[in-house]
Order: C-alpha cells, then structure tokens, then sequence
C-alpha cells in the first residue's frame, strides 16, 4: 500500500501542476490544445475544460514536460481538442462530483479521465511519470539534488517582517488591495525616487506592462541585453514582439552602449526601428543607465530598466530602474528584498504606472458592474506579500552591508588566486551586492568552472554558472543578436558564489577553501 501511494505522489506531480490562478489554468489549456487555428467553438470548449480543471487549480503538465524532454511522447494531433469537443458534449451531465473521488488515489486506473472521454490520456500519463522520474530506458535521470548546507542566496527575514505580517494577517486584507499595499508603494517611491508605483506580482509581469506601458506591439523588435535571465526576453513575446539581443561590455557584464548605438543607427538606416530597450541591471550592479537613456532618446526609442536584481542599489546617485522611462524590480525570494514573490514598475512619469495598475487589476473600469474596455491582468500584489515587502525595506541597508562584507572577505581569501576575478564595480555604482560572482581563466587556474562547481556542490555548497547567453538558448536560436562573443565568454568562466548578509566568516574560509583546492 505505502508503495502504491508514494507512486500517485510521484505521478500526481508529473500530471499536474498548480497554477497561480484560474486565469493561469485557461491559458495553459488554451496552450495544451496545441492548435494555431482553433475555431472559437473550440476555445469556448478549451476554456470551459480549464474552468473545471481550475476549481482544483490544476492544469496537465505534460505540454512543459516536453519542453524539457525530448523523450516525452508528442500526443497525436488535437487530441486534446478532441477530448474537449465529447467533453462539450457530456457538459450537461458533469458536476462537481466529476471530480470526486480525487483525480489520483491508490487505485491508480480508476481516474476520472475515462469518464471524461479521453481515456487515450491513461496511457500517456503512464509514459509521463516512467520518463519523468527515470524508471525505463527513455530516461535514466535520477533526482541528486544534494543537502545544501549553504544556499546561493536565501531569504532573510525577521521579526520586523514577522510583525507586519501578522498585522496585516489580522486586518482582514487578504486579497490583492489594502494598507500594506498603499504603503509599499509609497515606501518604494521613498527608496528609489520614483514619483509613480506600481507593485505587483511579479518582475515579469512588471516587465510585460512596462512594454505594453511604452507601446510595443506585435510584430516589432525590442533590443535585449543577451547577457540575462530568460525573463527580460520572454516578457518581450507575451506581447508578440521579437527580442532581438545586444552583447554586454566586458567589463562591467551589462548592456554595451557602443553596440546598442551601432545597431540603433543601423536600424534606422534600413528602416527596421526597435520599439524599445530593455537593459539589465545585473547582480546588484547598476548599468550606465544615463549613457543608455541619452542613446535612446537620440534615436526615439523607449527606454526600459530591468532593475530585477538591483533593489537598493545606485549609480550616479539615482537608483536602479530610474534611469529608463520605465524601471521594473523583483521581490522574488532569492532578491535583497523579497515579498514572498512580487516585483514593482516605477516611472516618473504617472499615467504610465496609473494604466498599468488599471491593467493589472484585470481593466475593470471604477463603476458597480464588471465593465473592461481593455484586456486586462491578474499582476497584482498581495496585500499580505507587500506587508513582508514593507519589513524587508525597514531592514535593506542592514542586509546590503552584510552582502558587502561578504564580498569583502571572498576577495580577501580568493583574490590572490592565480587566474581569478571578480565582477567590476564602476566607480560611479553604489551596488546592493546581491550575488558575488567571479570569473576563472581554466588555463591559469588549473580548473574550468564546471570542476569548481562540482567540487562547491559535493561539499554542499550551492553555487551557480552566470546566465547563460539569450542569443545561446535553444528557444531563441533563430533570433538576431549582435555580437555574442563577450557574453558568452563570461558565461563560460562565470559563476556566482553564497552571498547571503548572514553568512560567518567561518564559513566564507570553508568556501574558499574548497573553491581553491580544485587549482593547481
């Protein structure tokens, strides 16, 4: 019996996966129906199938299996549309009993699915947990993620958090509107110098209306650092735009100037104009922002801040994200200021960030009935998320001087290192410090990154490579970039060390220690 049970844990999450919202939950299943022609009856049916789904919010996973694994069976054509249309059928007859029992008991054959009418689903779930948790020949990958005695970057948080949690917890003001969330906003306006913000549920989402917000539509090309996480670009095609990627300075690691001028002029003599920027603030650095700002502005192309990873941080006096029309952060939970999850756009300029928070709020218009001249989203924040944000601002500097002091020590132990260096600061950059992050010249050192890593991993340590490259990632293959040669050289060599402003001395030796022995 225990065995049966612990294999419907093992497939229930290879099947399923929760969603943030029901929303969410149609947007996948509109994606597992796999069609780039579906008939609106079929949309109607699709989503009608994800609403059912949704009261439990679970959603199929097999369509991002297969994003990660060749090995998972392609179902046969609309399948799925197929199923949807005898599910439209039986419609009349289904309840909310449908569903009960659960979707996954010990019996692991008797699921709801047949009586749904997809009962060719059976066999692919099977095929799903036996590829996803490596038991038979199309897999032989096994879960070795190892018992980290130091994380990368953990949260930090407090009693000062604790606090105004439960404050906010007690209040009532559970859902996405309230005092902590009014007061966030005013405090991240205090931080940054921003006149408008917005908080919201995440840096992406921030990210997706911000480009909305300086007018990008379908079919343009937006320039993105290529040096960055896959978000910065992948908010470029939630609005049908194509992100075209700019080789980084191979000094500071952020957004050439020099390339970005070049291909801006040359855009504008062929006539392929960039709708927007987006540069990238990286690990608590700041990029020359005011340089950037004026380039833009002399060829009229919007600027957007990713200031994700650079809460806190300045340069030239102004915080990150302010040098652009547009800035977004990140409250994720790795980030010097974490929400639970979260993120913000900022602007100076107001009816940006008014529109967005209209946007976020699923474009309901202020009258007593449900009204939407726009389409709208489910972005924004939690107004217990921005009560934990409101803690994390009380304690930054104590957090950015923690980071920095551990910065300080890894150059103490590491920096005589034959072959090592670390991430260049500008002089002009007041950093948060989020990750300290090195690069390694193997044939001076006597080690690759890779060896480096392993050894950190082995003795429990969680480091981690640089972003790998945009113009290097499979799903963007096709798309240009200019330059790629600096980038990619950095993520060769670069990797990320713990960080967290609660680290002992002790324990930053342990690590340089086992980061020195794999030298010479």
């Amino acid at each position: 019996m225990e065995r049966r049970t612990r294999r419907a844990r093992r497939r229930a999450d290879v099947v399923v996966h929760t969603v943030q919202s029901s929303g969410a939950a149609i947007f996948t299943a509109l994606l597992i129906a796999g069609s780039e022609d579906l008939s609106q009856t079929m949309i109607v049916a699709a989503m009608l199938l994800a609403t059912l789904i949704a009261s439990h919010r679970l959603v199929p996973r097999w369509w991002s299996l297969r994003q990660l694994s060749p090995a998972v069976p392609t179902p046969p054509t609309n399948t799925v549309c197929a199923d949807v249309e005898q599910l439209v059928d039986t419609l009349p007859t289904l309840t909310k009993n449908t569903f009960d029992p659960p979707l996954f008991t010990d019996d692991l054959d008797a699921t709801p699915l047949g009586g749904l009418g997809m009962p060719h689903l059976g066999g692919q779930l099977d095929e799903l947990e036996r590829v996803a948790t490596g038991n038979g020949a199309a897999s032989t990958k096994q879960d070795t993620t190892p018992d980290w005695k130091i994380l990368l970057s953990p949260p930090e948080v407090g009693e000062c958090e604790r606090e105004l949690l439960m404050a906010a917890f007690d209040s009532n003001w559970i859902a996405p509107a309230g005092p902590d969330l009014d007061a966030f906003e005013a405090e991240l306006a205090e931080l940054t110098g921003a006149t408008a913000v917005a908080a919201l549920s995440s840096g992406t989402a921030a990210l997706h209306l911000a480009l909305l917000a300086v007018g990008v539509k379908p079919g343009d090309d937006v320039l993105v650092s290529t040096l960055t996480f896959a978000a910065s670009a992948f908010a470029v095609t939630y609005v049908g735009a194509r992100p075209c990627f700019v080789d980084c300075d191979a000094a500071t690691w952020h957004l050439d100037p020099d390339l970005l001028e070049t291909e801006l002029a040359r855009r504008q003599r062929t006539g392929r104009r960039a709708a927007a920027v987006v540069a990238v603030d990286l690990y608590g650095s700041v990029s020359d922002g005011a340089r950037i700002a004026a380039i833009c502005a002399a060829y009229g192309v919007p600027f957007i801040q990713d200031a994700a990873q650079a809460v806190g941080a300045f340069r030239d006096g102004v915080h990150a994200g302010r040098h652009g029309d547009v800035g977004i952060l990140s409250f994720n939970g790795n980030k010097m200021v974490t929400a639970g999850g979260g993120g913000a756009l900022i602007s100076d300029d107001k009816a940006i960030v008014t529109h967005a928070r209209h946007l976020s709020t699923q474009a309901r218009q202020p009258v007593p009935w449900y009204d939407h001249h726009d389409i709208g989203f489910n972005y924004r924040m939690g107004n217990l998320n921005a009560a934990v944000g409101r803690g994390q601002l009380r304690t930054l500097p104590t957090r950015i001087e923690g980071r920095r002091r551990v910065r300080a020590a890894y150059e103490e132990h590491l920096g005589w290192l034959p072959g090592d260096g670390f991430h260049y600061i500008p002089d002009a950059c007041s950093p948060n410090y989020w990750l300290t992050t090195v690069t390694i010249d193997a044939a001076v050192f006597g080690a690759t990154t890779k060896s480096v890593l392993a050894a950190l991993r082995n003795a429990g340590i969680e480091g981690r490579n640089v972003f790998k490259p945009m113009h290097l990632q499979p799903v963007f293959a096709d798309n240009p970039s200019v330059g790629g040669d600096v980038a990619t050289s950095v993520f060769e060599s670069g990797l990320s060390l713990p960080s967290g402003s609660r680290m002992t001395d002790d324990e930053v030796r342990w690590i340089c220690d086992v980061f020195a022995s794999t030298g010479r």
